[in-house]
């Protein structure tokens, strides 16, 4: 292959320039490149997919109500054990207004405070008294350097605040939110990759010492792994430049494998030019090491790197734009592998050929010793390495994957720790709460849309975990001020309303009934006495001729009274008569005529006789219904209202039976004693 015989030539012949540009090309990269982890980090919050439900969300509430949006927070909490005296809220009332300074960062949007709105204010006041909260949402994530820059800015001057201000002693300032907890994990994360990388700096020192039994011959694998970790990283930053992405993950993946791998590149390589070392022709050496040494190292690396950019092809960003990258770094860490190692090798073999003698001595005889052991029984070698796999494995399956923020931090985290204060004086979901976004074809203004928002609502705060839900239907968390509004509400004052028209219906039944049974003992009374109590004629004992009809002089006149007759027949029909259609409610219209005849006949009663007459009318209806109820006191009568002209009756009075004659009785005739 042209290739590898251009490679291995080059890096035998010509090791020093080698050496030289792979450490030139380090140094310039490292020094010009841009910060991997800050990148990273901008980068994390972008790590979710279009499809994720919480990023269409968040698009949602920035399009609808882009004054509203916020991507985090920073939380300034201003606490006193003792309680909150004026000065401290004077001083929380001028920190606010310097947070909202013209000059602030452009990540911080506005501040909520003891300036805002009465109901705002109130809420940001703990039960106790004891602490005060100013927030600040910030246009950046959590994580990302632009919101590390706007709280910084905050604490810059909040200091500076709290050195003009003398009359504030005792009182303290507290920072959290999750763009403050945010700023102290990311420093802790890169705290621990800076730990992991020089703890496995050492390690690694120490184990390449015992295999190699040379200082100088084991700092040829952490030459190799450190320039190409540096060109790494110096690449993939470039590459964020022009739309790569990387996740939080990749440096440490990056440290991980390359040191795994280049290890293990190194060693072989190594070892292969150890064997048949020549220390009159180092270069031949390493050109049939080379040779040999190829097609392991690529193949074993390019199976790796199949293997991580498998990675890419899952949806979830996190892996996806970690394996290729990864993958990218490997593929640098062969290629120094197959240049800068040979080449350091060739200048070692060089300058200290002693380095290289422990590779022709003869082996202790234990790794050997162990294999044949090994080979001469595999069953049981192979019961014994899963028995001691099996015990690891049950454990791993046992852990749990924690996804929480602040266990992952040490307690001692300040921002942690405020962040617990805070939570032990205000509702959990003060600093951090959960936003629900409806999506509706419905329009939500309409009553249609504020009664689905209302229950949403309400199903949502029957949930135990939720301490408190606000929405539009109830903004204060309280769903007391639109009660009557609700459906419920409306369903119960409807049941009243029927209520009280069923009792409306019990009482007007009652007064029909009485009016039937007034009606009806007035005309026994005019059958049995021959008086008018109904407004027509007196009733006669023979049968009176047809009424004429009405005058036409006077159309008022007879037009009530033809239809109190009507009334009167269709009465009389409805009680006495026979053969009434079935599908007529008789009792009902009855009841209804009866009513109407009654009050005709009161007024026809008061019209004819004056006040004599309506009190002797009274006095048959209480003697009717004398034997049913106890007859009620006698009302004063009205005034006598002015005699109306009399009005023959449309019907005929009901001829009287004359009394059956009885037999005569016999008196007993006395009998005499014989």
């Amino acid at each position: 292959m042209p290739l590898l015989e251009s490679i291995k030539t080059f890096s035998s012949r010509r090791p020093l320039c080698v050496a030289a540009a792979w450490l030139a090309i380090a140094l310039g990269v490292g020094l010009t490149a841009p910060d991997l982890t800050r990148l990273a980090a901008e980068g994390q919050s972008k790590l979710l997919g279009t499809e994720a439900e919480s990023r269409r969300a968040a698009e949602l509430v920035r399009q609808c109500w882009p004054d509203q949006a916020y991507e985090s927070t920073a939380v300034a909490a201003i606490h006193r054990p003792g309680g909150l005296v004026e000065a401290d809220r004077r001083f929380a009332a001028a920190l606010a207004g310097r947070f909202e300074a013209a000059d602030r960062p452009a990540a911080i949007l506005r501040v909520l405070g003891p300036g805002s709105q009465p109901e705002v204010a109130e809420r940001l006041v703990s039960r106790d008294g004891t602490t005060l909260l100013i927030v600040a949402p910030l246009d950046a994530a959590n994580v990302a350097p632009a919101a590390h820059e706007a709280v910084d800015w905050l604490h810059a001057q909040a200091d500076d605040l709290r050195k003009a201000t003398s009359d504030v002693a005792g009182l303290q300032v507290l920072w959290t939110g999750d763009s403050v907890i945010g700023r102290d994990y990311m420093r802790l994360v890169q705290v621990s990759l800076d730990r992991a990388a020089i703890v496995t700096v050492v390690l690694l020192l120490i184990v390449l010492i015992a295999v190699y039994r040379s200082f100088w011959l084991a700092l040829v694998p952490l030459t190799t792994i450190g320039a190409s970790l540096v060109v790494a990283r110096g690449v993939l930053a470039w590459l964020c430049g022009v739309g790569w992405q990387i996740s939080p993950l990749v440096e440490l993946f990056l440290i991980a494998i390359l040191f795994g791998t280049g290890t293990d590149f190194c060693l072989f390589l190594s070892w292969r030019f150890g064997e048949h070392f020549n220390p009159r022709n180092p270069a031949g050496v390493m050109r049939m090491t080379m040779a040999r040494s190829f097609v392991p190292l690529v193949t074993s690396a390019g199976t790796i790197m199949i293997g991580l950019l498998l990675m890419g092809t899952t949806k979830f960003r996190l892996f996806s734009t970690t394996g290729p990258s990864v993958a990218l770094g490997l593929a640098i860490s062969l290629l120094a592998t197959l240049t800068l190692t040979p080449a350091l090798l060739v200048l070692l073999a060089r300058i200290r050929p002693a380095c290289f003698e422990s590779f022709g001595g003869p082996s202790n005889g234990f790794w050997e010793a162990i294999g044949r052991k090994a080979m001469a029984r595999p069953l049981r070698s192979w019961a014994l390495t899963l028995g001691a796999m099996i015990p690891l494995a049950v454990l791993g399956g046992q852990t749990r994957f924690v996804m929480d923020m602040l266990t992952e931090m040490p307690r001692e985290a300040q921002s942690a720790a405020n962040l617990r204060l805070i939570l032990a004086k205000f509702d959990p979901g003060m600093t951090a709460p959960l936003t629900i976004v409806l999506d509706s074809d419905v329009n939500l203004r309409s009553s249609q849309g504020l009664a689905l928002i209302d229950d949403v609502s309400r199903l949502l705060s029957h949930q135990r975990r939720n301490e408190e839900v606000r929405s539009a239907t109830q903004p204060l968390g309280s769903p007391e001020p639109l009660s009557r509004a609700r459906l419920s509400s409306r369903l119960g004052e409807v049941d009243e309303g029927f209520r009280q028209l069923a009792e409306g219906g019990s009482s007007l039944e009652r007064g029909l009934n009485a009016g039937a049974a007034k009606l009806q003992a007035a005309l026994w009374m005019e059958e049995k006495l021959g008086l008018n109590f109904t407004g027509g004629p007196a009733a006669k004992k023979a049968e009176a001729p047809p009424a004429a009809p009405p005058s036409a002089a006077d159309p008022a006149a007879a037009a009530p009274e033809a239809l109190s007759q009507g009334l009167r027949t269709a009465s009389a029909a409805l009680l006495w008569s026979q053969g009434v259609p079935p599908t007529w409610n008789t009792p009902a219209l009855a009841s209804a005529f009866n009513q109407v005849l009654l009050q005709g006949a009161k007024e026809g009663a008061r019209r004819r006789v004056g006040d004599k007459g309506s009190g002797l009318f009274d006095a048959a209806v209480r003697l009717a219904n004398a034997p049913r109820e106890a007859a009620p006191a006698e009302r004063p009568a009205p005034a006598p209202a002015p005699l109306a002209p009399p009005v023959v009756a449309a019907t005929p009075a009901r001829p009287r039976r004359p009394p059956p004659r009885r037999p005569p009785r016999s008196r007993p005739r006395p009998c005499s004693a014989s």
